[in-house]
């Protein structure tokens, strides 16, 4: 019975759930993991989005850190050494990149000011308690209005922004001319637009095209470099002619998904579930602007 008893509890550790976390370097200094273009889900973990590990020199900035504590423990496992995360940048509020500031208690944890009204904590019921230990929500310590910098021995530049949120924030390293974007930039897999403002949005994304990073990083997707925002700001002007249009030809809001036609982005993943919700979402953001 004891032998059986150590077999158990030998095997509960060894199929202890654990993420397949591979890390990837961008650029000198920066490491990024790289989520799966799927929506959350016990069988991933919720590890959907992207998360960097940005070397300051005596540090690590954070910048989102992923979905759960396990995945920020792990991931810091993988790359930290002996070196502390002093600071955590949540990119907005969505809980894929967020629930892992519950890992990082030392840190200095910062978000755009009114990232809590996004901070629904939706995997805390969709994922299994193991992945979930020590996972909680833990808002922001510093919240910011404006333009901030991080005073470290690499520059970095911290942007406040609406677009795929009302509280958005980029990353910038102007001498390495690497861009943490967030969601505000998806590669491979359909944005959704649910809690963005698509004039907003699409302005964002202009002027980071005309900031010419040399690497942007996104929040969905493994793509990433200088071009990496092509694909979103194609596809939310595209919608917007569309769905711009169908208003002017009168089109009622339960017809539109029937008539605009964004097929040309069928084989990005998540496309069949988020096009016509998008399509919808932007009639709605349209019709206001001309009431």
């Amino acid at each position: 019975m004891k032998a059986i008893l150590i077999l158990c509890a030998w095997l509960s550790i060894a199929l202890a759930w654990h993420y397949e976390l591979h890390p990837v370097k961008v650029s000198e200094g920066v490491v990024c993991f790289f989520g799966k273009n799927e929506v959350p889900t016990p069988s991933n973990g919720g590890a959907i989005s992207n998360s960097c590990y940005i070397d300051v020199g005596d540090y690590w900035v954070v910048f989102d850190p992923g979905p759960t504590a396990l995945f920020a423990k792990e991931a810091y496992a993988k790359v930290a050494g002996d070196k502390p995360v002093k600071i955590v940048l949540n990119s907005h509020g969505h809980d894929d990149h967020t629930l892992g500031n519950a890992f990082f208690t030392k840190s200095t944890i910062i978000g755009a000011e009114g990232i809590e009204a996004f901070m629904e904590p939706r995997l805390l019921k969709w994922l299994n308690k193991e992945q979930l230990q020590g996972s909680f929500l833990k808002i922001p310590d510093l919240l910011l209005s404006k333009k901030a910098k991080i005073a470290s021995k690499k520059r970095i530049e911290l942007y406040v922004v609406e677009a795929h949120t009302k509280a958005d924030l980029i990353a910038y390293m102007p001498e390495q001319k690497i861009l943490f974007a967030g969601d505000i930039i998806f590669t491979e897999r359909l944005p959704s637009i649910r809690d963005g403002n698509l004039q907003k949005w699409i302005a964002v994304l202009e002027w980071i095209k005309k900031l010419h990073p040399r690497i942007i990083v996104p929040g969905h997707g493994k793509k990433y470099g200088a071009k990496a925002y092509a694909m979103t700001l194609g596809y939310l002007k595209d919608l917007k002619a569309k769905v711009a249009k169908a208003l002017e030809d009168g089109i009622e809001y339960d017809e539109v998904t029937k008539v605009v036609d964004m097929s040309r982005y069928k084989n990005l993943a998540l496309y069949k579930m988020l096009n016509n919700l998008n399509i919808l979402e932007v009639y709605q953001q349209l019709e206001m602007e001309i009431e």
